[in-house]
């Protein structure tokens, strides 16, 4: 579906301005809570957003539900900028219990 035939469940907006965001254009982490959020009170599991600022975009939220809640995963989908890329590295000290493959 194009933009306009597009149903949209929830609109946001996005501000941090103590970190020197003035508004985000469409923030992809804010969606991973306001999904299940809405998605609860819409009772689906297929919710879309859309961040209402100059640039906006739509942002579609498919909540997978495992066993545990705690652990739900959201699977956000929309169109994107690379804004930035880069590689990072993790030192992973000796552990006992983990068993190399």
């Amino acid at each position: 579906k194009d933009a306009t035939s597009q149903r949209i469940d929830f609109r946001s907006r996005f501000f941090g301005p103590k970190v020197g965001i003035l508004e985000d254009a469409v923030t992809g982490s804010a969606h991973c809570s306001l999904g299940p959020h809405f998605g609860a009170k819409l009772n689906s599991d297929r919710v879309v957003g859309r961040q209402e600022s100059e640039r906006g975009g739509l942002v579609e939220c498919k909540l997978l539900h495992g066993d545990d809640k705690a652990r739900r995963v959201v699977e956000i989908t929309g169109t994107a900028v690379r804004a930035i890329a880069g590689m990072l590295f993790v030192k992973i000290s000796h552990c006992p219990d983990m068993i190399a493959s």
